[in-house]
């Protein structure tokens, strides 16, 4: 069984209403720190997870959102955001077999590497027309590997 995580984070922002209440901005920044993270390994020939923890991972980045309301029929929603994370454990190159898992498991960590799937860049857009038809949504996300 893994220990048990701990988080401190810390985060500041604003939320604004603009142009007569037909704009609203909101930003944050944060950072945070974990020690013992949760994770899990999977690897072997049957593909079996083993829960571990991560010494220590680190966060911080921001977030924008921007929604303007042009005309009665036509709502854009934005959002960006940045993310810089890495798992800080010389240890997590390779779990150790155990009789639940004897195999040996390796796992693609080194020290100081980013979480895995989390996007470091994000940018969304969202063209929502007030009509059955709903919204329309573009999307690009940027994942370091």
């Amino acid at each position: 069984a893994a220990d048990t995580e701990t988080l401190t984070s810390i985060e500041a922002g604003f939320k604004a209403n603009l142009w007569d209440s037909r704009a609203r901005w909101s930003s944050a920044i944060y950072y945070y720190e974990i020690d013992d993270q949760q994770l899990t390994a999977t690897g072997g020939s049957q593909n079996l997870n083993r829960l571990l923890n991560a010494d220590k991972t680190i966060g911080q980045g921001f977030e924008t959102d921007l929604e303007i309301l042009f005309t009665d029929n036509l709502k854009v929603l934005t959002n960006l955001s940045w993310n810089d994370t890495e798992i800080d454990d010389s240890e997590l190159n390779s779990v150790a077999p155990t009789p639940a898992v004897p195999v040996r498991m390796k796992l693609r960590v080194s020290s100081t590497v980013p979480l895995a799937r989390l996007p470091v860049y994000s940018l969304m857009a969202m063209n929502c027309p007030e009509h059955p038809s709903g919204c329309s949504i573009s999307h690009c996300s940027t994942i370091s590997s």
